[in-house]
């Protein structure tokens, strides 16, 4: 390890800490996406109870996991590819209002009675494929939002912030559907009106050069699918602190991949290192 690491005063550690959002874009992003991850977590737990208190079958309980799943599945391959090719921005911002809308929907749906689940059936495919591109395109975001030297505290921080909502996020729908029955897609609906605007702020990138051809090894290495697994060994040993140690160790060896433009020279590299 490099022995700097450990010669870092704490000063420099605590300051460091919050390098991130001394940038715009990510500090209208991080809310955006922190309010988007919880709000998705409500609806799963609101669309569960609600369709249990519909039917009281549990088959019909498992339909819900059971709908969300081929579109997530299905979709792997190209919802990377699709980010880097169309813009990380733009999808981001297309899932935010697709999600807001069904949101929406189910709101108007439990409000107006429900004497079937099977309209909530027909907006669960809708929210499961927007966030089969949502998921990539938002882990791919912040090389977009901040410089390079401050990539690993940014990503620690999404990190950080897809963690909470995580578990957070089931527990408020839970509460807030016992409270009522369209309380959890009222706030969930707020959550997006909020974190819209948000992701529209943040400046536009470039778009990925049209020139690279896509092929089976593209797909499997692009750019998303690498960082899929820096996140994942984020939760499991890194922390918001750009002078953690193990996080700087994985960091280095993903983050030159983190912009398009790197990514040719640097394909053979990553096979190589993992």
């Amino acid at each position: 390890m490099n022995s700097r690491i450990f010669c870092m005063s704490p000063a420099i550690l605590d300051e460091d800490r919050f390098a991130a959002f001394r940038h715009r874009p990510f500090l209208l992003c991080f809310p955006a996406r922190f309010l988007s991850t919880f709000g998705v977590q409500m609806i799963s737990v609101a669309v569960g109870w609600q369709i249990y208190d519909l039917t009281r079958n549990l088959f019909d309980l498992g339909l819900v996991g059971l709908i969300q799943f081929p579109p997530a599945l299905l979709l792997i391959l190209f919802t990377g590819a699709a980010t880097d090719r169309y813009g990380r921005r733009l999808i981001v911002l297309a899932c935010e209002v697709v999600i807001g809308l069904c949101a929406v929907a189910l709101l108007v749906l439990t409000w107006r009675g429900l004497a079937s689940p099977l309209p909530i059936f027909a907006v669960l495919p809708v929210i499961a494929i927007s966030r089969a591109f949502f998921a990539p395109a938002a882990q791919s975001l912040a090389p977009d939002l901040v410089p390079a030297r401050d990539l690993p505290n940014a990503i620690a921080w999404n990190s950080t912030s897809w963690q909470t909502s995580t578990i957070v996020g089931p527990v408020a729908g839970g509460l807030l559907y016992g409270l009522g029955d369209t309380v959890a897609y009222l706030v969930s609906a707020g959550f997006f009106t909020l974190a819209t605007p948000a992701i529209a702020a943040v400046p536009a990138q470039p778009r990925r050069s049209q020139t690279e051809a896509q092929s089976w090894t593209t797909l499997m290495s692009d750019t998303a699918r690498a960082r899929m697994l820096l996140v994942q060994q984020i939760q499991d040993a890194g922390s918001p602190r750009s002078g953690d140690g193990a996080f700087n160790a994985i960091a280095a060896k993903v983050a030159p991949l983190s912009r398009p433009e790197l990514r040719q020279n640097k394909r053979i590299e990553l096979f190589r290192r993992f």
